[in-house]
């Protein structure tokens, strides 16, 4: 092999293994405008993952001034095949600096992992619901709530 496509191939192969994968899921629903209900539950769907392995779950929250608490207390199920599993999270909310204005209003992002499940190709699709346990029936000012599966 010459020595410059040598090189080339090294260059390239080390290119291509520091870039950071993509997540498996990354997707963020909208909350209802009137507030999240403990009834509401938001759906997502893990349609596949390239491989056997371990995968990392993490739930994010959108929210601005309105929401009224320092923390937030979700659930995470995961339903695939006949297997029904939940994870609880305690998500302690920012009140540095907003993360971006809209329109005059302040929004915040916090997130934090839940949970690492072994997943296969063979046990998709993955459904995975999203829902409060706060003891108000109703939280205002979250308006999106998300899911990253990596």
């Amino acid at each position: 092999m010459r020595p410059h496509l040598f090189l080339l191939f090294i260059i390239s192969s080390l290119a291509l293994s520091s870039c950071r994968q993509r997540p498996v899921l990354y997707d963020y629903v909208p909350v209802e405008p009137h507030g999240w209900l403990t009834t509401d539950t938001l759906r997502f769907t893990l349609p596949a993952v390239p491989a056997d392995g371990d995968y990392t779950f993490s739930l994010g929250t959108r929210f601005n001034s309105q929401y009224p608490y320092e923390d937030l207390w979700l659930v995470l199920e995961q339903r695939y095949l006949s297997v029904c599993r939940r994870d609880t999270l305690h998500l302690a909310m920012p009140t540095e600096k907003p993360t971006w204005q809209t329109n005059g209003i302040a929004f915040h992002e916090a997130e934090a992992p839940v949970t690492t499940t072994h997943l296969t190709p063979q046990q998709m699709p993955v459904e995975l619901l999203v829902y409060h346990v706060m003891r108000h029936q109703c939280l205002t000012g979250i308006t999106e709530v998300g899911v990253k599966v990596e």
